[in-house]
């Protein structure tokens, strides 16, 4: 129940117009006029999961991520070779974070069109930022159409 929230048939889905949708017990979620989304706990406050995968895709084969994807945390735990990451199209509020716990590395190609600046070194177009120092780590959103930017990054971080 709440402001604008509807759930879509039996799939489990919710769509949310600016507002607060609260279950019980369970907690709120709620949007604002800017689209952030925030689950809430009656209990213990602000609470969000993410998913983490550990990938070891290579050079001949990278992952391709998707905007569906978006918050997921990105290892590349257990590679053989430098792991290949290639971002979807940059769109406003997508996330990606990028974890080098491998000594093989990680690169983070940008899409057509697109650029990753990291502490203000910007790529080429279609550019990358990698990484081959264990424990470094990035955090890139997408702020307009055209670019990624860190939010947050530790280690040594290549951009070219």
């Amino acid at each position: 129940s709440g402001a604008g929230g509807s759930t879509s048939g039996d799939s489990g889905a919710l769509t949310l117009a600016t507002g607060t949708v609260t279950s019980g017990t369970v907690g709120t979620i709620s949007l604002s006029p800017g689209g952030v989304a925030k689950l809430t706990s009656d209990s213990t406050g602000v609470f969000i999961t993410r998913s983490v995968e550990a990938n070891t895709a290579g050079v001949g084969s990278p992952n391709i991520l998707t905007a569906a994807e978006t918050w997921k945390v990105l290892t590349n735990e257990g590679a053989t070779a430098q792991n290949y990451h290639t971002l979807p199209t940059a769109a406003v509020g997508l996330v990606f974070t990028f974890v080098v716990q491998d000594s093989d590395g990680m690169r983070i190609v940008a899409d057509a069109g697109n650029t990753i600046n990291v502490d203000g070194a910007l790529s080429a177009v279609a550019g990358y930022a990698e990484s081959t120092t264990i424990g470094s780590a990035v955090t890139l959103i997408a702020i307009n159409a055209t670019e990624w930017v860190a939010l947050a990054f530790t280690g040594s971080w290549v951009v070219s």
